[in-house]
This record gives structure tokens, C-alpha cells and sequence, in this order.
């Protein structure tokens, strides 16, 4: 997803991002968040809220401004999670936007297309590390403007897993974990 970083510490004008890259509304986060925590969505009529909120985050930690997509507001499309766990892709889940404070609305567990697929295996072996050498990621993709999948994010520090949509996936994730302990 086009992405503006803001290290900590730093200030970004996001009114001039928005103007430069040609956006409407921006998605302002830190990099390293859970449960949508401090993830807020900003038309360009609020870019000064945007730059005041972007500034609380950069106080103490780096941030994010990312251009809102569209797709995700579309039940056929949205944002989906590529969960994948001790070597393999175990399921897909589909999800609506979700902003600081909301609810999560998530679907049950769902196959991966072949396109998810090859997604997270290029996304994965592109780490600096092996995949090989992770017990769990998980990969989240929406649609571009042109359809084309597009990286929103790669959780890989306790990611929310889907496993109560998807059994098999908690089953492979306890054995993941006996295998790869000390013994």
C-alpha cells in the first residue's frame, strides 16, 4: 500500500503528502501496533487533525501514513489475512476496516487462492531472515485501484491468528510449538 514513514521524533505534513501523491484520505498508524491500536482514517479535510495525531504517535514510537484503499470498504474484496503457520499457508480470513476503539468483523476461515498463495511466499521470501525460521506470520493484502494485490502489512510479533476460525490451524500452530521447543 503507498506508504509515507515518519521516524520517531520526526514531523510530517500530511496535508503536503496527501497533495504530492494525489490522495483523499489517509490511514495514520504506528508501524508496530495491535488491534488496530492508534490506526485512525483522515479525509483531506482534516489533514491538520491528521498531523496533530501523527505527532502524538511520533513522540514515541515510528509511524505510518498510508493511502486509504477504497477496496477495503467492498464485502467481495476488503482487506484478507494470509495466515500462515509452521511452514504453510493455513487460511485466509477476510476483514472490514477497523479503526482505533471499533469491533472487529472477521469472516470464518477461507482457502487461499493460488494468488494469496504465491502473494505470501514472494512476501516471505523476502525477509532479511528464513521464513524457515518462524513458527508463524501473517501476511495482509487489499486490492489496488487496479486489483492488483497490494501488501498492507506483515505481522510477524503476535498477530492475531484466526484460530478459532480455523482448528486445523490452532492443531498445526501446538505442534509447531512442540517441535521447534527446546528439548
Amino acid at each position: 500500500v503507498p506508504t509515507a514513514w515518519c521516524a520517531r521524533g520526526e514531523s510530517l505534513d500530511v496535508a503536503s503528502v496527501m497533495d504530492r501523491r494525489f490522495w483523499d484520505e489517509v490511514v495514520v498508524k504506528p508501524c508496530v501496533s495491535a488491534a488496530s491500536w492508534r490506526t485512525k482514517r483522515f479525509a483531506r479535510a482534516n489533514a491538520d487533525e491528521a498531523c496533530a495525531f501523527l505527532a502524538s504517535i511520533t513522540s514515541d514510537r515510528d509511524a505510518m501514513v498510508q493511502r486509504f484503499m477504497a477496496s477495503v470498504e467492498q464485502p467481495d474484496a476488503s482487506e484478507r489475512s494470509i495466515v500462515w503457520i509452521d511452514g504453510q499457508v493455513t487460511h485466509v480470513i477476510r476483514k472490514m476496516p477497523r479503526f482505533d476503539d471499533q469491533e472487529e468483523s472477521v469472516s470464518d476461515a477461507l482457502e487461499p487462492t493460488a494468488e494469496e498463495l504465491a502473494f505470501a511466499a514472494r512476501t516471505l521470501e523476502a525477509m532479511p531472515m528464513r521464513s524457515s525460521d518462524l513458527l508463524y506470520a501473517r501476511v495482509d493484502v487489499m486490492a489496488g485501484d487496479d486489483g492488483q494485490m497490494l501488501l498492507s502489512e506483515l505481522e510477524l510479533l503476535e498477530p492475531s491468528l484466526y484460530l478459532l476460525q480455523c482448528p486445523e490451524a490452532r492443531e498445526r500452530l501446538v505442534k509447531g510449538i512442540a517441535r521447534h521447543a527446546p528439548k
